[in-house]
């Protein structure tokens, strides 16, 4: 059973029919109808999986570490140059203040700008009563190191004892005149070292 239906061409073309079924093994059977099935094709999620990392964590407190070790190392020695320098300075302070005031001391017991009769001074040629003195030191090696300084310019300098509060006293030069001697003092203040004093002692 079926139809026959004519192309283009005119042959003719014989179609079964698909609605009923004639099968004598399909007879008393309802018909069935089958439908093409789709078969349905589901997305597949691209799934993302994360994956650990592990970093090497820098230790920070190593650095921490030493840095700290670094400043206290740096405070400590910086400290001690600072104490160092400090009892240097202080020390030069002291030998000065104590240098000026030896030079007071002479002085006012001295009148330097006082004019002394030249006839009521009997000088002997072997006395040198006159002293212009270039410091006194509480060491007595660093009075004679400042001895020989003087000497390499061409003073004839010289160690003239202690005086009253211990001090070693270097002069420049000893004089039996006491107007050479302030004709000299003032050589000295000028050009050489301006707190210079005159001390007037029979040594």
């Amino acid at each position: 059973m079926g139809d026959f239906r004519q192309k283009e061409n005119g042959i003719l073309v014989f179609e079964s029919a698909t609605q009923i079924n004639y099968l004598t093994e399909s007879f008393g059977l309802g018909s069935v109808v089958v439908r093409l099935l789709e078969e349905k094709v589901e997305p597949q999620e691209n799934k993302v999986i994360p994956i650990a990392q592990t970093f090497k964590r820098t230790p920070y407190w190593r650095y921490v570490a030493v840095a700290l070790f670094a400043v206290s190392i740096g405070g400590y020695l910086g400290g001690t140059y600072y104490k160092n320098q400090v009892e240097q300075y202080n020390l030069a302070e002291k030998q000065k203040a104590e240098t000026r005031l030896q030079q007071r001391i002479q002085q006012a017991t001295f009148v330097i700008d006082a004019p002394l009769d030249a006839v009521t001074v009997s000088v002997s040629n072997t006395s040198y009563p006159y002293h212009i003195v270039a410091g006194a030191f509480r060491i007595a090696e660093n009075a004679e190191k400042k001895a020989a300084e003087l000497m390499e310019k061409g003073y004839p300098a010289r160690l003239i004892g202690e005086n009253k509060y211990g001090l070693h006293q270097v002069a420049y030069k000893s004089f039996a005149d006491r107007n050479e001697a302030i004709n000299f003092l003032h050589q000295i203040q000028q050009n050489e070292f301006p707190e210079a004093w005159l001390l007037s002692e029979d040594l």
